[in-house]
């Protein structure tokens, strides 16, 4: 019993550091794009090639300094390693759960875990991340769409916690959940594929480094193009002082830019997010390999 809690807890230790390194890493080198892209969802700038990108990028070093391309690294370095700290270990712990279960309703000591089963532990771990990080990645979207020489700009990150605090209220860190929530739906099928995936090369004796690598690329491709408007609406909402509710920043999207409105910032998006979720995902498999290998070995997720 102590040996297996300790190969457990050993575990659950390396998955969260793993979680934490990965996340980390992958946000400070995506920092600069995270910028425009969320600019370029509310509507205050427009990038429509990487040329574009490297003016526009220019153009926020030389009216707002350099320091800008990294305003709100903190809260997004904080936020995202936290994130996918904990999202592993709590996706873990409950596939392991709804293992469980199915095994002993089926009587069935070697049943795999089925696909539905899958998919609600990786929402489950999703929604209860995003509801702990929500005010830590509102804070950093109002730094990073802020202009600095404006009137009544936040200072830094807690200048901003406190007055969003003293002058909306607590509930306004949370604004922007409900996107949040759907719009992680998109990594919980991203998981849900990629495990299920995983295992089958496992079975098959053919999960090389490419083949994951192949299967990361797709999953993250998917899931990244098809619940992007979820996250060009969280983004709106988070710079929100008005409270307004989803449906009219919706309606506001489709009046003023169209149905194309809802992937305004789309290559940003992809190019931030597909790199650093690829690359998240390999460091997490390494890391993790590294920090839970012991008398079980490693185990397949």
């Amino acid at each position: 019993m102590p040996a297996s809690f300790s190969d457990d807890l050993a575990q659950k230790l390396g998955q969260f550091a793993a979680g934490v390194v990965s996340g980390a890493l992958s946000s400070v080198v995506t920092a600069p794009i995270t910028i425009l892209q969320a600019r370029v969802s509310v509507g205050e700038e427009t990038v429509r090639s990487p040329a574009d990108f490297v003016k526009k990028a220019a153009s926020i070093v030389q009216e707002e300094g350099l320091g800008k391309l990294y305003e709100g690294c903190g809260p997004q370095v904080l936020g995202s390693a936290l994130s996918w700290g904990l999202f592993h270990p709590i996706v873990s712990y409950t596939k392991n759960a709804f293992r469980t279960m199915e095994r002993t309703l089926y009587n069935d000591p070697s049943r795999p875990l089925s696909h539905y089963s899958r998919f609600l532990a990786t929402c489950i771990a999703g929604a209860a991340t995003n509801t702990l990080m929500n005010p830590v990645l509102l804070v950093r979207t109002r730094l990073q769409i802020q202009r600095r020489h404006h009137k009544g700009a936040y200072t830094s990150s807690v200048d901003c916690f406190r007055r969003v605090v003293r002058e909306e209220g607590p509930l306004a860190l949370f604004r922007g959940l409900t996107m949040y929530q759907l719009a992680s739906l998109g990594p919980a099928f991203r998981y849900t594929m990629y495990d299920a995936g995983i295992e089958r090369l496992v079975r098959e004796g053919h999960a090389t480094r490419g083949r994951r690598l192949a299967l990361n690329t797709g999953t993250t491709l998917a899931s990244v193009w098809l619940f992007y408007p979820f996250t060009v609406v969280r983004t709106r909402m988070r710079n929100d002082h008005s409270s307004q509710p989803a449906w009219q920043h919706i309606s506001d999207v489709y009046q003023e830019f169209g149905a194309r409105g809802f992937y305004r910032g789309f290559w940003l998006h992809f190019v931030r997010n597909v790199p650093s979720s690829v690359i998240n995902l390999h460091l997490y498999d390494k890391f993790e390999d590294r920090w839970t290998r012991g008398s079980r070995g490693r185990k397949v997720r």
